[in-house]
């Protein structure tokens, strides 16, 4: 099925409260030092791949670089670079996809996805340009982890592939989704899985296993991933319209699928957004409660969970990805006066 783009919504403005009520955001102290060292490491590859200066000049200004140093601000600063790079790369591998959908670079559909598995899965990335840079990001941050540490962000990486299928077929075939059928796929297929998994290591924190592998601490990663992907949807939502991506985005759900007024499904989404900060609260302390929550490293992990969410909000108000090309975030404004418009969402005061 072709994608329907919905363009009525594009230029409406909705009244966004507060995004956070509890958690607070830091910004890394070293992230000027992660920018020095993943732009030009990021325009050489780029190059490399034949990508134009235009392509690439958009692609740095959205300072993807900038998001790990908001949801690790504690983490070391080597690995903290390290997830940068990944990040990078993933979202060279997203950019590179969605100029496909659009009809920009067919000749890439197969190649981008199966490069990046490629190299996850310990194959030597060949002379194709996106895997040599997805090997370089890849080993460089994943080299000093322990092999569990690996296999649960590899599972992360993976669930990613699998959620990017469930979106694509979704729309190809047209379904609709309810919010509640829709969280737990979009929990796959935001792409956040694999920060999470990571967040021990790139804190250097020594927890066991069976203790990050429990149902609490995976519970409480997942209303982390959670509560971002629904950030990215509010903040997604006017591209998306004009891509015809909105049958996989709970704002297009909430408006167009189960008919409520923009502004009361952007209020829906807001209550979503802080439901699952409470949750999210809520299973920390009672971790921090149980018969394990004396154990070093634990209240750092769960405040590392706290930041997690609370850096992905600011991250949205500041890159251009969300504001559009140009944007400079003043710093302050996180509530507002919300307008969708086809390549970002503008907040005024």
């Amino acid at each position: 099925m072709p994608l329907t783009p919905r363009t009525d919504v594009l230029g409406r403005t909705v009244l966004l409260p507060e995004l956070l009520a509890r958690l607070k955001a830091e910004l890394h102290p070293g992230h000027e030092a992660v920018r020095a060292t993943t732009t030009p490491w990021t325009r050489k590859h780029l190059h490399r791949m034949g990508l134009g200066a235009d392509w690439t000049d958009v692609f740095v200004s959205m300072r993807h670089d900038n998001w790990p140093c908001w949801v690790y601000p504690r983490g070391l600063t080597d690995r903290v670079r390290g997830s940068a790079d990944l990040t990078i790369c993933v979202s060279v591998c997203d950019n590179l996809l969605t100029d496909m959908q659009r009809g920009l670079r067919p000749d890439r559909t197969a190649a981008v996805t199966a490069a990046v598995l490629a190299v996850v899965g310990g194959s030597p990335p060949g002379d194709d340009p996106l895997a040599v840079m997805a090997a370089e990001a890849w080993n460089g941050l994943t080299a000093a982890m322990r092999p569990s540490q690996r296999r649960r962000v590899v599972a992360g990486i993976h669930d990613y592939v699998l959620g990017e299928a469930m979106a694509d077929e979704v729309h190809r075939s047209g379904r609709r989704l309810t919010i509640d059928a829709y969280l737990p796929m979009r929990g796959y297929a935001i792409g956040a899985r694999p920060w999470t998994a990571m967040l021990d290591f790139v804190l250097g924190l020594d927890l066991p296993d069976d203790l990050l592998d429990g149902p609490e601490l995976c519970r409480a990663r997942e209303l982390a991933v959670l509560h971002s992907a629904l950030v990215n949807d509010l903040f997604s939502f006017g591209r998306e319209c004009r891509e015809g991506q909105w049958p996989f985005n709970a704002l297009g759900i909430l408006h167009f699928h189960e008919g409520l007024g923009l502004q009361e499904a952007t209020d829906r989404l807001c209550e979503l957004i802080a439901d699952h900060e409470r949750q999210l609260l809520a299973v920390s302390e009672a971790v921090r409660g149980g018969p394990r929550g004396g154990l070093p490293g634990l209240d750092a992990y769960l405040e590392g969970l706290g930041h997690f969410v609370a850096g992905n909000v600011p991250y949205h108000f500041f890159s251009p990805r969300y504001g559009g090309r140009g944007h400079v975030w003043d710093g302050r404004t996180t509530s507002g006066r919300a307008t969708f418009l086809g390549d970002r969402l503008r907040v005024r005061p």
